[in-house]
């Protein structure tokens, strides 16, 4: 099971150039007191972080270009080399409280708080550079994939394939998936950025080259009043039972069945805080570079929400999470960052 794998190339999220010519409904809200740290803290992450996830334990997880870390609120461990040297992109936490690490190049790792089970496409998982993991209300583990994705119930995988614009089920390949891991046919656009499954039952599925629905029986590819929703980074469903879509297309939002579209910029994540405020990580444009962003629960109401940018001028913003005590971590090319009441941390 413990294995070093070579990893090939670099994933990154590829940002399309976007015209600023219509204004946005936001407004800059930088407190004057936040303070950057300019060191981390010993043996904090300092590479790209992609996903942060605080445990049923209390823990706080990363997962790094430098591997997978951990933070217990004094200390930071590293899950060691001799477990993979790989990339990881995704994180999982079940309702058992087994935790799931996607890689890219070196499939799936899961860790009971033991020992970790390394799983691959040997093993009949789609493919291994793992985007994104998400487990439905029946317990299933959806891990999405370059390509495709794989509907897992501990024993089995049910896979499918992106394919010329819409999902094919390929479970009666699995034999040949098993030998090599399947290749796209153009890998930029075809990969799983995100899965959710709504309150009625209904998932969606987002890739680079479209955003889907599905019933259990049918996949439907959405469509905005400009086109489809092609690579569309995040799906959120909130409190209120609203949808969230986020991409290069904008932030849009799915409401009394219908869409509207909130801004124009470039959205990489989203997430809905304990007191029901929306935050985005986004790409601010006009040479303000990439920002955190909040919606506050009061302007929810609003057929266009306003925008209170947090953050801004980062190189990237990826995952945000809301730890017990009330920050807000998130994650960025050098590493983590948490934002505390007035106090503004690098850790």
């Amino acid at each position: 099971m413990h294995r070093i794998l070579t990893l090939v190339g670099l994933f990154l999220l590829a940002v399309s150039c976007q015209s600023p010519d219509k204004a946005e409904n936001q407004s800059i809200h930088e407190e004057p007191n936040l303070v950057i740290y300019a060191l981390d803290s010993a043996g904090a992450p300092a590479a790209i972080t992609r996903m942060i996830h605080e445990a049923k334990s209390g823990n706080i997880w990363f997962t790094t270009f430098d591997g997978i870390y951990r933070y217990d609120g004094e200390n930071y461990s590293r899950m060691p080399d001799e477990v993979s040297t790989a990339r990881f992109f995704s994180l999982l936490e079940d309702v058992e409280g087994n935790l799931w690490f996607g890689s890219i190049g070196d499939g799936v790792y899961k860790f009971d708080g033991k020992d970790f089970q390394h799983i691959t496409s040997k093993d009949g998982l789609y493919g291994d550079e793992i985007t994104f993991i998400f487990q439905d209300s029946e317990g299933k583990i959806w891990f999405g994939a370059n390509g495709g994705f794989s509907r897992y119930d501990g024993q089995c995988f049910q896979n499918y394939k992106l394919e010329a614009g819409t999902i094919v089920d390929v479970s009666s390949l699995r034999p040949t998936i098993m030998q090599a891991p399947p290749k796209p046919d153009n890998q930029s656009i075809n990969e799983v950025n995100s899965i959710i499954e709504d309150r009625d039952g209904l998932f969606w599925i987002a890739t680079r080259g479209g955003t889907f629905t599905f019933d259990g029986d049918e996949f439907k590819k959405l469509e905005h009043e400009d086109g489809p929703f092609a690579n569309n980074r995040w799906i959120l469903e909130d409190s209120l039972g609203d949808i969230w879509l986020g991409g290069h297309h904008g932030l849009w939002r799915f409401k009394d069945d219908a869409f509207t579209k909130i801004s124009d910029n470039f959205i990489g994540y989203i997430f809905e805080d304990k007191a029901g405020n929306i935050w985005t990580s986004s790409d601010l444009r006009n040479g303000n570079g990439w920002g955190l962003s909040k919606i506050p629960q009061m302007q929810l109401a609003s057929v266009k929400p306003e925008f209170e940018v947090i953050i801004s001028g980062e190189g990237m913003v990826f995952g945000i999470e809301e730890s017990s005590d009330g920050s807000i971590w998130y994650g960025t090319l050098e590493g983590s960052k948490r934002l505390q009441g007035q106090i503004f941390g690098r850790y």
